[in-house]
């Protein structure tokens, strides 16, 4: 069941939200100051830009004992990769979190890096600099980001608790401009290079969380075609995260399944990617991935990007789409807040 969303505010005067469902945009108001649960709180803002050559995820997350900002860069070509996580711990330095995706800015310098990130409804601005990330090398990103779909993901659901919620918008399909610099090495995103960007606002259980989470944002025939699937993450009686983009259109899909098929576990590489509806049959073929580890006093975060490749198709008001080997990734989550 989907259930949509209409606008008003996110949550009453006991912290629990009003209304669950989903929606196209962030039709529900989000304020900081409605939030019960403080201690628990988390605000995340994650950008993935994924070329054939390279990738890049920045994660920046801010909650009342820890904030962070972490770095994840993958060089396919040259089997090179950087993993690097900034934690400030007990509000000696908490990072101010837009309470919109649209608008506001982030601003966050210390002595050894910076980061920058500049918000104009469908355009985004990231710059982030880092030094010495490796072998006295220093780091620096500037990336361009234009939504070209019309609709992003947004669903507001419940955890078990009436005050534990989870407010998340995916935005897919994002034109990309920019570079990134480390040392002398300097790559350019190509033309076709696409973003996606993870908003995350949420009360979390203190139980370990683990979910699956599939993602494509490419051009298939010089149309515009995307992904977010993502499964079960909070209580999905009301809606699920999953969403199609093709040809600058959103459509939602209903629940899928995101496992390794019986034949990974004695070492092939395949992953299935379903739903029970037949809206989407998928297989993907992993290539590379990244180990992302971050723990601290009130956090422990596991996650595993895996790049590859999708083929198979998705459907939408009767209409089949195909998919041929296009780059995307795979998230393997767990975490304990």
């Amino acid at each position: 069941m989907n259930v949509l969303l209409k606008s008003g505010k996110l949550l009453d005067e006991n912290g629990q939200l009003i209304s669950s469902g989903f929606a196209f945009e962030l039709v529900r108001e989000y304020r900081k100051s409605d939030v019960v649960l403080h201690a628990r709180l988390k605000e995340i803002n994650r950008y993935n830009i994924v070329s054939k050559d390279f990738a890049l995820s920045i994660s920046i997350s801010s909650s009342l004992n820890t904030s962070y900002v972490s770095l994840c860069f993958n060089d396919f070509k040259n089997d090179k990769s950087y993993i690097k996580t900034k934690i400030q711990v007990l509000r000696t330095g908490n990072i101010v979190m837009p309470p919109d995706s649209r608008s506001g800015s982030i601003e966050y310098a210390k002595k050894d890096f910076s980061i920058e990130v500049y918000n104009d409804y469908r355009e985004k601005k990231i710059s982030f600099a880092l030094k010495d990330i490796t072998k006295g090398k220093d780091f620096y990103c500037y990336a361009h980001m234009v939504e070209t779909t019309n609709g992003t993901s947004v669903v507001a659901l419940p955890f078990d608790k009436d005050d534990e919620f989870l407010y998340n918008q995916k935005i897919d399909c994002l034109a990309v401009d920019g570079y990134v610099n480390i040392g002398f090495d300097k790559y350019e995103f190509p033309k076709d290079t696409r973003a996606s960007i993870d908003w995350i606002r949420g009360v979390y259980p203190q139980e370990e969380i683990k979910y699956n989470y599939a993602c494509l944002s490419s051009i298939q025939n010089g149309k515009e075609i995307g992904f977010t699937l993502v499964d079960k993450l909070g209580n999905n009686k009301y809606a699920t995260s999953n969403m199609f983009f093709y040809d600058t259109q959103a459509y939602k899909l209903n629940e899928v399944k995101i496992s390794p098929t019986a034949r990974f576990r004695q070492n092939s590489k395949d992953w299935e990617v379903k739903s029970i509806d037949s809206q989407v049959d998928l297989i993907f073929s992993p290539s590379e991935h990244i180990n992302e580890y971050i723990k601290s006093l009130y956090e422990r975060i596991n996650r595993r990007i895996i790049y590859g490749t999708f083929s198979g198709y998705l459907m939408f008001d009767k209409e089949k789409v195909e998919v041929n080997d296009l780059f995307g990734f795979i998230e393997v989550n767990s975490f304990k807040y």
